[in-house]
């Protein structure tokens, strides 16, 4: 939990320019479960679960008045994200039982709750009753240090002078938050970019987060979670096959981080160039694998591994690069707030 002062009682919190995703799903959707910041499971919109002597069959017991688990589970198989989801997790039956018990069968056992049903894709509008308002429109665009002084009561941001502007405020509370991305160098099979990082892939990378990025970051540290994936059966696209590759290190487009890497990575290779790439483009001509490298942002942690692996060519060499977070910035008197497993933050229910 994460307070700023006493609070202020407020019934509409206004969040600064670009908020991310993560955030306004979390304040908005619920989850069956969620992990809070020591990664352990949370009741959401469910409020127990339990699992046979086998591992493979889950019981959900969901809040009573909440919704049905016929509905849940129709409502699941009506979207596409959420049954991807569920099929890349291993999910092969949901079962109703009655209005407030869910079975799901696992193709494979598993000693904990499947991690899959804190994912996004399976939420659904919390009711609304008694939050906080989030309003999202009032500082868009902004700079977020002029939506600071206009009083914006929330900003979240990975840039150093926002962070250092907040800091000399005493109205204000900043806090980093735990690392939540890794950014990764990506080398198809079969290409090269003539780097040499040597025996002490530490050091390189130490290097790097040093001298290589602006804001926050630290050379990449594991557990790295691609290197414990299950193996994950993938039907290569053949839409993606014909793309044809530049043969530069591809980056995101609008990622500043990620051209500082792919940039420096650049200067110590040779022959090759950096192009960023916006994201459909991008997602195309990774699963593709033509390009010469690529240089990617992704979690330090999933919910569904192979999920995110399905994106990326087969056969790879995986660099870790950095590790990096972002920073809170909060007016003092906003209600409490959770940092949950991701790194991400959830304002606090009044009620």
């Amino acid at each position: 939990m994460l307070t700023a002062g006493e609070p202020a009682g407020l019934d509409t919190v206004s969040v600064g320019p670009l908020p991310s995703e993560r955030f306004i799903l979390r304040h908005r959707f619920e989850s069956p479960i969620r992990f809070d910041c020591q990664g352990q499971a949370r009741p959401g919109l469910a409020t127990a679960w339990s699992s046979d002597s086998s591992g493979r069959s889950w019981t959900l017991v969901l809040e009573r008045d909440g919704v049905a688990a016929a509905d849940l589970v129709s409502e699941w198989r009506a979207r596409g994200s959420a049954l991807s989801a569920l099929r890349w997790a291993g999910v092969e039956a949901m079962v109703p039982l009655d209005r407030q018990r869910l079975v799901i069968t696992l193709r494979h056992p598993s000693a904990t709750v499947p991690p899959v049903l804190a994912d996004t894709s399976l939420a659904l509008p919390t009711p609304g009753d008694g939050e906080v308002v989030l309003d999202l429109a009032s500082h868009s665009g902004e700079d977020p240090r002029d939506a600071l002084d206009r009083g914006a009561d929330l900003v979240l941001t990975d840039d150093p002078a926002v962070v250092e502007y907040a800091a000399n405020r005493l109205d204000l509370l900043t806090v980093e938050l735990p690392w939540s991305r890794t950014y990764l160098l990506l080398i198809p099979d079969g290409s090269s970019i003539g780097l040499s990082i040597g025996a002490d892939s530490a050091a390189f990378r130490a290097a790097v987060a040093r001298d290589a990025v602006r804001g926050a970051a630290r050379a990449a540290e594991p557990p790295f979670w691609w290197e414990d994936a299950p193996r994950c059966g993938r039907t290569p696209d053949p839409a993606v096959a014909r793309q044809r590759p530049s043969g530069a290190i591809v980056y995101p487009l609008r990622d500043r981080t990620a051209r500082e890497l792919a940039e420096r990575i650049v200067a110590l290779s040779h022959g090759v160039t950096a192009k960023g790439l916006e994201e459909a483009d991008l997602a195309m001509a990774l699963a593709a694998g033509g390009e010469r490298a690529y240089v990617i942002p992704i979690p330090r942690q999933v919910l569904v591994p192979c999920r995110d692996l399905a994106g990326w060519p087969a056969g790879a060499t995986l660099i870790p690069l950095i590790d990096t977070r972002s920073s809170l910035v909060v007016r003092r008197g906003v209600p409490g707030l959770t940092v949950e497993w991701d790194g991400s933050v959830r304002l606090e229910e009044r009620r």
